[in-house]
């Protein structure tokens, strides 16, 4: 078994857990308050979670991640390609474009993607 209050990951890897929660929670203009009944727990609750004083339980991280349309991966910093800040800054310019635009836009994406698997 890991002793995970000696392992040095575990600090940072639950902070950032801590943070990615409460992004995606504010990318989707949910309260702490209105989460908290969503999922059944207190406020204070999610602010523990949220300030990585309260580990976080595979309960709250499935409700997080389906409330949220987040992956684990994401949540738990697996996936560095994705990021729910960034994500949603590229869609609030994306919906700003003309159909014309999006197309361009598009177009631009696929040949970026193109060249980074290349």
């Amino acid at each position: 078994m890991v002793n995970y209050k000696s392992n040095s990951e575990y600090e940072p890897l639950m902070r950032n857990l801590s943070i990615r929660l409460q992004n995606a929670r504010l990318a989707n203009k949910y309260t702490q308050a209105r989460l908290a009944k969503r999922l059944n727990v207190t406020k204070d609750f999610i602010s523990k979670v949220e300030n990585g004083k309260t580990p976080v339980n595979p309960f709250i991280l499935r409700e997080y991640c389906r409330l949220f349309n987040l992956s684990a991966d994401t949540a738990l910093g697996l996936d560095e390609t994705s990021s729910v800040p960034l994500d949603k800054e590229l869609s609030k310019y994306f919906n700003q474009l003309s159909r014309r635009g999006k197309r361009l836009a598009l177009s631009i994406i696929k040949v970026m993607a193109e060249q980074t698997t290349k």
